[in-house]
């Protein structure tokens, strides 16, 4: 397995750990008081399962007497992980949005004792394993069956494994994050036409969008103004840590950065400031697509149709 000089383990490394362990997990349905919560797994389990896992990686390459045969080599290699070391390794699972807490999928730090569910994000990442080292699709299919559907998998540099963020890249994570067209947040409270606030961070149940498609953005009113299609820099970083392979809210917080230094996002706010500001996390700071932004979107005929960005006619 390799590490980063700052003692991380590669990204592979940690996908095919976390696959692998949920792999040999007994996951099943288990219920606190009266709820129930299906396909999921304790944190014992999942210490006591690192304490002595075999992982499993299959390489294809090509034969060299013969191109047209593909050549399978399986590599097995047996972990013992300690008590603690485990705990720090199933953080690390959390941190990269590859499972969550069962009954509080808001807690972000690993405990002892704890149900556990895997995420749509680590489905998709179980099922890839799956297929790449030709295991059963049956067996692993209670495990993948809520995988996200699309999960932009990010260059890596091959001495550091940081995420490669060029001028294409960058373009491209940007598209996949503001989606096609607007994905706009509608609340069963709001009524057509109205700019209700945005709440920050996740909210699984009171939205009605599919956040694979993008951000979900709402016109957000701001010093007299209304501005088109927001989102929170928290919902931002948990957007790319649930849609991207990103292990950490840093590597999530650095690519929100770079749109912001590339000038397709800006606080609101920060319109008439020198130079981009930095990327913002909280719940309070707030975002909106700059017009070079909707220019690379593509978005400018939508706007043109619904009105501007910023809209200073209004008053309140």
């Amino acid at each position: 397995m390799k590490i980063t000089t700052s003692g991380r383990a590669y990204a592979k490394d940690i996908f095919d750990l976390f696959s692998t362990l949920m792999i040999s997990l007994p996951i099943e349905n288990h219920k606190i008081f009266i709820k129930s919560y299906p396909n999921s797994f304790t944190a014992e389990d999942a210490i006591a399962n690192l304490g002595g896992l075999q992982f499993i990686q299959a390489n294809h390459d090509a034969d060299p007497n013969d191109p047209t045969r593909i050549i399978t080599r399986v590599v097995t290699t047996q972990f013992s992980l300690s008590r603690d070391m485990a705990k720090n390794l199933c953080q690390t699972f959390m941190d990269a949005r590859l499972f969550e807490c069962a009954t509080d999928p808001g807690k972000k730090e690993f405990q002892n004792k704890g149900i556990y569910q895997v995420t749509g994000k680590g489905a998709h990442i179980v099922e890839k394993f799956v297929h790449r080292n030709s295991l059963s699709v049956e067996e692993t299919r209670h495990i993948t069956a809520n995988a996200t559907p699309r999960i932009l998998f990010l260059e890596r540099a091959e001495n550091e494994d940081a995420v490669v963020l060029n001028q294409m890249t960058v373009d491209a994570i940007f598209k996949r994050f503001a989606g096609l067209k607007p994905n706009v947040m509608v609340r069963s409270s709001d009524s057509p036409g109205s700019a209700s606030p945005l709440s920050p961070g996740r909210d699984r149940t009171q939205t009605s969008v599919d956040r694979c498609k993008g951000i979900e953005v709402k016109d957000q009113h701001h010093n007299y103004a209304i501005y088109k299609h927001t989102f929170y820099g928290k919902a931002a970083a948990e957007w790319l840590l649930d849609y991207t392979t990103v292990i950490s809210r840093d590597e999530a917080t650095r690519i929100a950065q770079e749109m912001v230094s590339v000038r397709y996002i800006e606080q609101v706010g920060d319109e008439n400031k020198n130079g981009p500001a930095a990327f913002k996390t909280g719940n309070s700071s707030l975002y909106h697509f700059t017009e070079a932004g909707r220019a690379v979107l593509g978005w400018e005929s939508l706007i043109r149709s619904r009105g501007s960005s910023v809209n200073t006619d209004w008053m309140d």
